[in-house]
């Protein structure tokens, strides 16, 4: 019964046809769970937005970051790195191609790499697995085997940690 329901996720938006009332419930809320995980972009752009063009100076306000924690609760450093996303990751209001199934925890975390870097990041990978990735970089002076996957470059720097046995 799960994977049935899990299904009505991969039916085109706002497609219902012969869906029960419940089915149908099922469904406008894989919609709604897409949207706000990409809603991240469209923040990020209007922050971007507003602090190349000051808008914030003309609400009273001396920085982006105090406007934003001071209407938004946001910290400065989610607004900067909403603002790195949509430099960097972003063409205008949509995500890159390439980026689109990334998450914005993983985006976050890609952003101190080395756009080099970039392509060796699998949307499927865990934010830990990115840390570990950097921290591989990080341990042989920013060398990566270019070729490998990021997994692979860890597991060939990866040096077992005494404390966790591993």
């Amino acid at each position: 019964m799960t994977n049935n329901l899990r299904a009505l996720a991969l039916l085109p938006n706002g497609q219902i046809g012969d869906l029960t009332l419940e089915e149908s419930m099922i469904k406008f809320i894989y919609e709604d769970l897409n949207d706000i995980k990409h809603k991240f972009v469209d923040i990020g752009f209007r922050l971007k937005e507003a602090n190349n063009l000051k808008y914030y100076t003309r609400l009273g306000y001396e920085t982006i970051e105090q406007l934003a924690e001071d209407l938004f609760d946001m910290k400065k450093s989610s607004v900067y790195s909403l603002i790195g996303i949509a430099e960097i990751f972003c063409d205008g209001r949509n995500l890159l191609p390439e980026y689109e199934k990334f998450s914005q925890s993983q985006l976050t975390e890609m952003l101190s790499m080395y756009p080099t870097h970039y392509k060796m990041i699998g949307a499927d990978m865990t934010v830990s697995e990115i840390r570990e990735f950097k921290k591989a970089i990080r341990s042989n002076h920013g060398c990566v085997i270019q070729g490998l996957t990021a997994r692979e470059n860890i597991e060939r720097y990866h040096k077992p940690h005494p404390a966790r046995g591993v």
